[in-house]
């Protein structure tokens, strides 16, 4: 006979589907359809992150945030969080391997209030690209502890220091 599928996604806005309705109909004698649950993942593999979000954007929550350190925190292990232009006041803690990426060195802006750190990393292969990092000046841009990391392309000044190093394999790169 003949056959035809459909697949309804529920109301879930942008989100990868969590709950998919299969429904199949074959002329004849046959007329059916069937649920299938499928859970989106827990951590999305790539996130994006804009100061101009908000609870309003489709995805908020889950793969859209305002603040690097949320992207961070939600991206899985060897995700990429990808940062658009704008100035981000935060002190930033990386716990896991990433790839953190600006949209542009000259506009995407980590910009400190004085004390802390801009960025700490203390997880392996994290790369680091795109961003100028300042106005930490009595913290570092950046510091590392760990091994096999890339930071490169960005402007790290106003700081008391630029980037802190405390392991330094022959893996690392850090031409900025």
């Amino acid at each position: 006979g003949e056959y035809w599928f459909w697949i309804r996604q529920e109301e879930q806005g942008d989100l990868p589907p969590k709950n998919i309705t299969i429904a199949a109909q074959w002329y004849g004698a046959f007329w059916g359809y069937a649920k299938i649950m499928m859970e989106r993942p827990n951590n999305p593999p790539l996130v994006f992150v804009d100061d101009d979000y908000d609870s309003s954007t489709p995805g908020w929550g889950y793969n859209h945030f305002n603040t690097i350190q949320n992207g961070i925190n939600a991206v899985e292990t060897n995700g990429t969080v990808l940062v658009s232009n704008g100035t981000y006041s935060e002190n930033i803690q990386i716990n896991k391997s990433l790839s953190l990426l600006g949209e542009n060195k000259n506009t995407t802006r980590i910009h400190g209030t004085g004390n802390g750190t801009g960025v700490n990393i203390t997880a392996n292969k994290v790369t680091i690209n795109g961003f100028t990092i300042q106005n930490y000046t009595k913290g570092y841009g950046i510091v590392i502890a760990t091994s096999t990391n890339r930071i490169t392309n960005n402007i790290i000044s106003e700081n008391i220091g630029g980037i802190v190093i405390f392991w330094i394999p022959f893996e690392s790169t850090y031409p900025n």
